[in-house]
């Protein structure tokens, strides 16, 4: 208490006052008692806690508000406070209705004149807190309980690392009894700890209070353990389980997931498309492969049907499927269609795949993409009959040349002297029909043995005039024709000849194409080729496209697909034979351009030709051996034919000596060399075959050109691609010719 002198505002009443509040007011029970232990007074908690009001309380002694077990320890503590003791104690209470409870008691003695007068009784009720005390060890005993029943490890660990607590699963774990491990340091207990991954943990939840999970193999023990580490308030908490087994399925898991990426991974690299297939032909796997050939992700076609999915006409799949499913396997090609409509030839390898039951599961599918290896197949085998067909048509083609020679030299000699109409007609009715047979084996040959003829510049404004020409002549005049050509237009680079062939083959499409007349336009213009495959041409540059257009009866989709196809021809028997799209198609192709046919049914065909062109320069144009009327006849001049063919000798020597020639014949060059040896001075020209026995025309010309090089030489052959380079007062003339052709070519070697 203060100094009263010091404090003037404590006065005796005020201080009266505040011991009134203090002790009716209290929340503890207090208790005013004489010497004797009779209730003197008490506040208003006493009354409520015994349960006797304040008068009957005056009447009592405390021995009534005690239990019998505790009233003697109680009464020895009041006799100590009594004599002067401030005593504190723990005693059983007794309420008036006989119900007990536990009180904190404080007993102090009051005195007065130095003797103790009265005892000051506070008792504090701690039922709750010994309750609470209670439920906290009940709880303390459940958790233990828990923690011990737990089937993995627990270990509590204060804050220098020494364990507080651990569940029997944690003493298995680390091989020691609890005894062994309370109060022990674990860097004592397990120094290999200290530097492990699992001691990095436990400092790092420690120091920065926070959760930490580790799992590690510990050798010592032989094992993996994973630490669940949380900080706590007075250290760690950690919760271990033994992981070896699960790490080892983990491990055993990853191994086999790694071989099975390697797997797909091998799969995928695979240029095959690999397939699993259920036996519903759901799609079960895809590899990379066989998106990229089919254009399906593996992703849209999970659990598709193949059979809907890639077949068209599933009738071939379905015998391969059930063959697979007989006989455990199929192999063999198969037609499929890609995701954006391309129709694709696959080499299929299929194996049935059985369960572990020896069922059938599903199909391993292995396909490969062939459609180019079969095109190319195809090609080549189409090469090889071109080139057997070459070696067949050149045998043939020299000696029906030399059969049809003969013949046309004759038919123009018969025409010539023949007055009679009827007879005339009948003469150019075979003299076109030899042309025709000879303009057949030359298209055979040069399709066959890829012929590529001159290289010149070419006029193509005089190459539309003379096409112009043939178109007039040669077209009924139900069919009207025009030329445009631009100004400007480009020569090309070829030979004029095999280009004039190409006009004409389209020209006589077009005829045949109108039989009841139409419109027939061919046109020429300039044109640089930025993207040359769109165009299917070999390089970029400069062009001439030239168009022939017609508005005939058309092609179908299905007769354009095969328009260039060699032997290919709508027209009846004998009608056609089916080369003359091929013939050119080989031509410009050979010159390093293009050509694409367009056509509707109905509405007409559109041949577009495009060729490599060269700058503005002076071109010539397609020549022609077709002789005018103005060729000079000869005047008595001698002219030896050299020739293993005696009806060629004979027409030969007839159509010369007819146009003012004398004319002698020989067999071969041995002949020729023979009669020149006899009459060196007569001779002024030779005409001479090429390929002869004995000697033929290339050796013939070779010892000519040692002994008499200023001697003209024709050189003539059944095969065309055989001639040889000439020049100077040298020429070829491939048979057959007819005899104006000859006696034109005669004319100009004598400069006539």
């Amino acid at each position: 208490m203060p100094d009263r002198q010091h404090s003037p505002l404590l006065s005796d009443a005020l201080i009266q006052e505040t011991l009134r509040a203090l002790f009716y007011e209290s929340g503890d029970a207090i208790s005013l008692m004489d010497t004797s232990g009779r209730f003197l007074d008490a506040n208003l908690t006493v009354v409520a806690q015994l349960g006797y009001d304040r008068d009957e309380l005056r009447t009592m002694g405390f021995a009534r508000t005690l239990g019998t077990d505790a009233l003697a320890f109680v009464e020895k503590q009041f006799q100590r406070a009594v004599r002067g003791e401030t005593v504190r104690y723990l005693a059983t209470g007794l309420r008036r209705d006989g119900t007990t409870f536990r009180a904190d008691v404080i007993n102090t003695p009051l005195r007065a004149n130095g003797e103790v007068v009265a005892v000051l009784v506070i008792a504090h009720d701690i039922d709750e807190l010994e309750s609470a005390q209670c439920d906290r060890e009940a709880l303390t005993a459940l958790f233990e309980s828990t923690l011990n029943e737990i089937s993995d490890g627990i270990y509590f660990l204060d804050k220098d690392f020494c364990f507080t607590f651990v569940n029997p699963r944690g003493e298995e774990l680390a091989q020691s009894s609890r005894d062994e491990l309370i109060g022990e340091s674990l860097w004592t207990k397990y120094p290999l700890m200290l530097g492990s991954e699992f001691g990095i943990a436990y400092r790092k939840a420690l120091a920065e209070q926070v959760k930490v999970v580790v799992r590690e193999r510990y050798e010592p023990f032989g094992v993996t353990l994973e630490s669940t580490v949380y900080p706590t308030a007075t250290g760690l908490a950690i919760y271990t389980r033994d992981v070896t087994i699960e790490q080892q399925s983990r491990q055993s898991l990853a191994d086999k997931e790694q071989r099975i990426a390697a797997q797909a991974a091998l799969l995928d690299s695979a240029r095959d498309a690999i397939i699993v297939l259920g036996l519903d032909h759901a799609i079960q796997y895809w590899n990379r492969a066989a998106t990229d050939i089919y254009r399906w992700s593996a992703e849209e076609v999970q659990g598709r049907s193949i059979r809907e999915l890639l077949y068209s006409s599933p009738e071939k799949f379905d015998a391969a499927t059930a063959a697979t499913l007989a006989r455990g396997e199929w192999a063999g090609d198969i037609e499929q269609i890609a995701r954006d409509g391309r129709v694709i030839v696959a080499d299929c390898r299929w194996s049935l795949v059985r369960n572990a039951d020896g069922l059938p599961e599903a199909i391993f599918a292995v396909n490969t993409d062939v459609t180019i290896r079969r095109e190319q197949e195809a090609r080549a085998l189409r090469a090889q009959r071109m080139e057997s067909l070459g070696t067949i048509a050149g045998g043939i083609a020299h000696d029906l040349n030399n059969v049809l020679t003969p013949l046309l030299m004759s038919v123009q000699l018969l025409a010539d002297d023949e007055t009679d109409t009827a007879k005339r007609a009948t003469l150019a009715v075979i003299e076109t029909s030899a042309k025709r047979g000879a303009d057949m084996m030359r298209q055979i040959l040069e399709y066959a043995e890829g012929v590529e003829g001159s290289r010149i510049n070419v006029d193509v404004t005089q190459l539309a005039r003379e096409t112009e020409a043939f178109c007039t002549e040669a077209l009924p005049s139900t069919i009207a024709v025009t030329i445009d050509v631009a100004s400007d237009c480009w020569n090309v680079v070829g030979d004029p000849t095999q280009l004039g062939r190409v006009l004409v083959n389209l020209v006589t499409n077009a005829q045949a194409a109108m039989p009841g007349g139409g419109l027939l336009r061919i046109s020429a213009e300039n044109l640089f080729v930025s993207d040359p495959l769109a165009l299917r041409l070999p390089a970029l540059g400069r062009f001439v496209r030239i168009q022939v257009e017609d508005t005939g009866s058309g092609m179908t989709p299905q007769v354009l697909d095969r328009a260039f196809e060699p032997f290919f021809t709508t027209k009846g028997v004998g009608e056609g034979s089916g080369l003359g799209l091929a013939s050119s198609a080989s031509i410009v192709q050979n010159h390093g351009g293009s050509i694409q046919a367009h056509s509707e049914v109905g509405a007409g065909t559109r041949f577009e030709i495009l060729i490599p062109a060269v700058a503005s320069e002076p071109g010539v144009s397609a020549q022609t051996s077709i002789p005018t009327a103005t060729t000079p006849r000869g005047s008595g001049q001698l002219v030896l034919v050299v020739d293993d063919e005696s009806a060629i000798r004979h027409s030969a020597r007839i159509t010369l000596e007819s146009y003012g020639y004398r004319a002698a014949v020989v067999a071969n060059g041995a002949e020729a060399l023979d009669y020149l040896e006899r009459f060196p001075s007569q001779t002024s020209l030779i005409v001479s075959d090429i390929s002869m026995p004995v000697m033929g025309g290339v050796a013939l010309l070779a010892e000519l050109d040692r002994n008499i090089p200023n001697l003209p030489v024709l050189l003539t052959s059944g095969l065309s691609f055989a001639a040889p380079d000439v020049q100077g007062r040298r020429e070829f003339l491939a048979k057959p010719f007819t005899a104006d052709q000859l006696r034109s070519a005669v004319a100009r070697l004598l400069d006539l």
